[in-house]
């Protein structure tokens, strides 16, 4: 027992560092290196944090959004810090990094409530955070830059230790009921994606769960179903009522097969990334599968065997944990029978239950034993390495390979700033991007295309552009490559006068006598 008892603490301490380190690496990318892996799509979402905040802290309906205007969000969040800091990517950074640590918090507490050793839980974390490729876009869904899907999760972990609750009281408080249905409310308000990574998936384990209870002869529990269905329905009537639900939610029936074939599947396999330590990552989603059948087997056995009902641990086990499998087959159904674009993103909860089925086969496998050593201890060994390799991962490609300071965007901010010039143009690929690096030392609008010169009407503000705008003043436009002939097109049918021009890097820079760039409705 002593030498158990001590292990457990060693691992403890390993794991928890490991951890801390993996969150600290996450962390000093979104507050000091937040340019390192900058996008057109990313750099918006730090320009409307300033645009939020000069507004009351409320999205301008001048604002033109990708998709519905989020009532909580990284740059909700972040609008507050920027009022204080009046830095725009220190506040965006130190928003995202909050989401990150209450998405933790409530893992945590979460898997508390699974009574899983501390080893256990932060074995768990370090999965999560262990398997993203830097070169893909799933690091912006949850913990980096944006966190765009990351709201959701708190939601659903919140739900989660709701519904943890419910099982072991048998009741739920009014408290709970007004939380829930506020929180449905909010992200109904936002758009779809909350019913499918969250309240369809509950409703559908809970309605599973009935289900077994009515084969069992068991009592009807009403409360924990009546919860479910109040806020799925909530989540996805709003945006149906609405134009948060998108006009790419269409039915694809006849072609449903064949874009699982060709787009779900090779999507859903391209999630988790293998290339840290290959045969660890392998491992793992071998013990993820053993933990998830092992729990099924485990209640499965005790039900059947038993007249009495399931005891309140295994209960937990069995359907909180159930939750993320149903949130990505509700992703799978959603995406195979709409014509919704196919995207890695919508994958990422691949990433919840590859760490809790670790978890699960972790705490079903505690008392097995391998040449005298606990399984669970070795699968923490595995993960701590796996953890170690992915920080260095991380830091050598994010914080280390952050090379923004040197790049040809960063490079136009500095020779802008020198010659006096604050305002300009280029195509939408580019212009945010700039703005951002240069911390909106530089403001570079989006146009459609170079030829026309109209303002691009996707992840910009109508007050960016004249006429709202006013035309005065020297305006600097860059052209790309790819730019080119739109712009010699302008060039020839404008006939603008030219008062500067030069080449850095991938552009030409031309500054003109005043702003030619106009916003058509």
């Amino acid at each position: 027992m002593k030498i158990e008892n001590l292990t457990n603490r060693v691992l403890t301490i390993i794991t928890g560092i490991v951890l801390l380190i993996l969150v600290g690496i996450h962390v000093n990318v979104n507050i000091f290196h937040y340019t390192s892996r900058m996008d057109a799509d990313l750099a918006s979402e730090a320009l409307i944090t300033t645009e939020i905040a000069d507004n009351s802290f409320d999205t301008p309906d001048t604002w033109v959004s990708s998709t519905g205007d989020k009532l909580v969000s990284a740059p909700n969040i972040g609008a507050v810090f920027y009022k204080i800091t009046g830095n725009m990517n220190l506040s965006i950074g130190i928003a995202c990094s909050l989401f990150m640590m209450i998405l933790i918090g409530l893992m945590i507490v979460y898997f508390r409530q699974l009574e899983f050793g501390w080893y256990e839980i932060f074995t768990v974390l370090i999965v999560l955070f262990s398997v993203f490729n830097v070169e893909s876009e799933l690091q912006s869904a949850l913990f980096l830059w944006a966190d765009y899907y990351i709201f959701y999760f708190i939601s659903l972990y919140l739900m989660l230790i709701f519904y943890n609750k419910g099982l072991k009281e048998g009741k739920l408080s009014i408290w709970i009921w007004v939380i829930s249905l506020l929180l449905a409310t909010i992200n109904g308000m936002e758009a779809i994606h909350a019913s499918v990574f969250c309240y369809l998936p509950l409703l559908g384990v809970e309605i599973v769960r009935q289900l077994w209870s009515v084969i069992r002869k068991k009592t009807f529990e009403w409360h924990l179903l009546a919860l479910f269905f109040c806020t799925a329905v909530i989540s996805v009537g709003i945006p149906m009522l609405s134009a948060a639900y998108g006009t790419d939610s269409g039915r694809n029936i006849r072609r449903a097969g064949e874009k699982f074939v060709t787009e779900v599947w090779p999507a859903m396999g391209s999630i988790v990334y293998f290339g840290v330590v290959p045969a660890v990552v392998w491992c793992l989603c071998a013990f993820a599968v053993i933990g998830y059948l092992l729990a099924l087997i485990n209640i499965y056995k005790k039900t059947v065997k038993s007249d009495n009902d399931v005891d309140e641990d295994n209960n937990i086990i069995l359907w909180g944990t159930l939750v993320p499998v149903a949130v990505i087959t509700m992703v799978v159904l959603a995406l195979t029978f709409t014509v919704r674009e196919v995207a890695p993103r919508y994958f990422f909860p691949e990433f919840f239950i590859l760490a809790t089925g670790v978890g699960l086969f972790m705490k079903l496998v505690y008392r097995q034993y391998i040449a005298k050593i606990k399984v669970s201890a070795l699968v923490a060994v595995m993960v701590v390495i796996l953890g170690i390799m992915a920080g260095r991962y991380y830091y050598t490609e994010l914080i280390a390979g952050d090379n923004s300071s040197n790049s040809d965007e960063m490079k136009i901010a500095e020779w802008m700033q020198d010659k006096g010039y604050e305002y300009g143009y280029t195509i939408f690929d580019n212009a945010n991007t700039i703005t951002v690096i240069s911390n909106n030392a530089v403001k570079i609008r989006a146009v459609n295309n170079m030829k026309d010169m109209e303002g691009c009407k996707w992840l910009s503000d109508v007050t960016w552009y004249p006429p709202t705008k006013s035309t005065d003043g020297a305006t600097v436009y860059l052209v790309s490559e790819s730019a080119k002939f739109d712009f010699d097109a302008f060039l020839k049918e404008r006939n603008p006068v030219i008062v500067d021009s030069c080449e850095i890097g991938r552009y030409m820079v031309y500054v003109l006598d005043h702003d030619y760039t106009v916003w058509v409705d």
